[in-house]
């Protein structure tokens, strides 16, 4: 293993170190891009834009009873998703579990015209409840 002594650049300036994650343990100077003074990496961890959108609209018909967002797999990256501006009630964002009831809430909840996004790889991961017959949301995706 290494020295795990901070070293000096040419310039006798202290580097940012890290450690491989070999066995070996080797530490390692940390290097940054000289324009921009990012931290160089071997690739992004999110492809810059992506292959499709889609959109729609989902309702709660009966309060209490929840319902999936899609009964199909719809393979997706992100799903952002706002509560319509004309619920009177609030609507619950969650998975197969959540519950709109005050008392026993579970997920996300959302009053009229706020929203969220939701990192999942499928819209039929996401379930809704409300506390008022038909309440219901908008989402887009990113595919």
């Amino acid at each position: 293993m290494g020295s795990e002594v901070a070293q000096r650049d040419l310039n006798r300036i202290t580097v940012l170190l890290g450690v491989g994650d070999d066995a070996d343990l080797e530490i390692i100077q940390i290097r940054v891009d000289p324009t921009t003074k990012r931290l160089l990496v071997d690739g992004l961890t999110e492809a810059i834009g992506h292959g499709g959108v889609g959109d729609g609209t989902k309702t709660v018909t009966t309060a209490g009873s929840r319902v999936q967002l899609s009964t199909t797999s719809v393979p997706c990256r992100r799903v952002w998703i706002q509560a319509s501006s004309a619920n009177t009630g609030v609507i619950v964002v969650g998975s197969v579990t959540c519950v709109a009831a005050e008392a026993t809430r579970q997920g996300l909840a959302l009053w009229p015209t706020q929203g969220s996004f939701f990192n999942v790889d499928n819209l039929n991961l996401l379930y809704l409840d409300a506390t008022a017959n038909t309440q219901s949301v908008n989402f887009f995706y990113e595919t």
